[in-house]
């Protein structure tokens, strides 16, 4: 009888990781250099344990050759949190370096006590859509000799200069 147990709840078990799969991601869009706390949810794909990445090895965007590394194991400085089963929450920021468009979720878990042992990848197609920038800046830093606000003739353009926009503070 204990046999039939153990081979009942070894058969429900694979059910479930045969199934696994991610379900989503939410927020699912977002602006260059905006940090955003993310839900990735899935049907009992994650698993819970002593560390907050839980079985998590990593989870990454992709578009072509653009990655955005959301997680990485060996980088114990990521807010990561397994909630459950089916929910992962994470803080992410979205670099500058990385194109507009839309992003592939990719997660790949492990061993829930050394996730780079027995591992298995899931990916969600089209599932974060980085938004274009709202506008673009373009000119010359000169320097403004009779102070009016503009480029007049003989004002001499200064190389090598950072602009800082607010209120964002891009630079």
């Amino acid at each position: 009888m204990k046999k039939r147990y153990t081979l009942a709840s070894l058969f429900v078990l694979l059910s479930l990781v045969v199934n696994a799969q991610l379900t989503g991601i939410t927020p699912n869009q977002g602006v260059h250099m905006q940090t955003l706390q993310t839900t990735i949810t899935s049907n009992g794909l994650f698993i819970q344990s002593s560390s907050p990445g839980g079985n998590i090895y990593d989870i990454k965007l992709t578009k072509g050759t653009d990655v955005i590394n959301v997680f990485e194991y060996w980088n114990w400085n990521t807010n990561i949190n397994v909630v459950d089963a089916n929910t992962v929450t994470i803080d992410m920021t979205i670099p500058y370096s990385v194109g507009a468009g839309v992003y592939d979720l990719g997660v790949t878990t492990g061993d829930v006590w050394d996730p780079s042992w027995n591992q298995s990848f899931y990916s969600l197609p089209g599932a974060f859509t980085i938004l274009p920038p709202d506008g673009y800046v373009t000119g010359t830093v000169y320097d403004d000799l009779n102070k009016n606000g503009v480029k007049d003739a003989g004002e001499p353009g200064i190389s090598g200069q950072s602009v800082k926009i607010l209120p964002l503070n891009y630079t």
